[in-house]
């Protein structure tokens, strides 16, 4: 079972035991957020969930059904693809301020990868529903946030159109030599 099909277990008590400023300040590191006032991450916080995260933990598994962004404040999280025979290929390696999960905001697909922590984590968490009514409540967050979430997508398809280029000159070369 991963974290993600555990769903929740607690609402942000941060914000209501009177530390707003310190959570503010903590999620005004993220570059996601960096177009967001202070009084926003304020109220996109009142949205998230944080949860610690033991090391050697399945944030999801491929395949899974997605509904929650993983913000990383601090830690390490691998991505990784299940091959045939069952040995695992690292994508990726996630660290401080990095985020992951999130087609699941955007689009009701299944994951396409494995996501485990390597460290223990610092996370905050927001599910689609939550996403989709601060969409609706502060449209005005909803689209910085979207905004930020496309740039980075077309970032992360650009290194793996890289990648696969790489990978079929590679496979090229081989041919001709074989």
């Amino acid at each position: 079972m991963s974290l993600e099909q555990e769903g929740r277990r607690f609402v942000s008590r941060w914000l209501r035991a009177g530390m707003v400023d310190a959570v503010v300040d903590r999620l005004s590191q993220f570059p996601l957020l960096a177009g967001l006032t202070a009084r926003e991450i304020e109220i996109f916080a009142s949205y998230l969930e944080p949860r610690e995260i033991p090391a050697g933990i399945n944030l999801f598994l491929a395949g899974d059904k997605g509904v929650t962004l993983f913000l990383l404040e601090s830690g390490t999280v691998d991505v990784l693809k299940v091959l045939p025979g069952g040995t695992e290929q690292r994508l990726t390696t996630l660290t401080d301020r990095g985020f992951l999960g999130e087609i699941a905001l955007l689009s009701d697909v299944t994951r396409t990868a494995t996501a485990r922590s390597t460290s223990p984590c610092h996370m905050w968490l927001l599910y689609r529903d939550d996403f989709q009514r601060l969409c609706q409540g502060v449209p005005e967050i909803g689209v910085k946030i979207l905004w930020a979430l496309a740039a980075e997508m077309g970032l992360r398809l650009a290194r793996t159109n890289e990648m696969v280029g790489h990978l079929l000159m590679d496979n090229r070369s081989a041919a001709r030599s074989g």
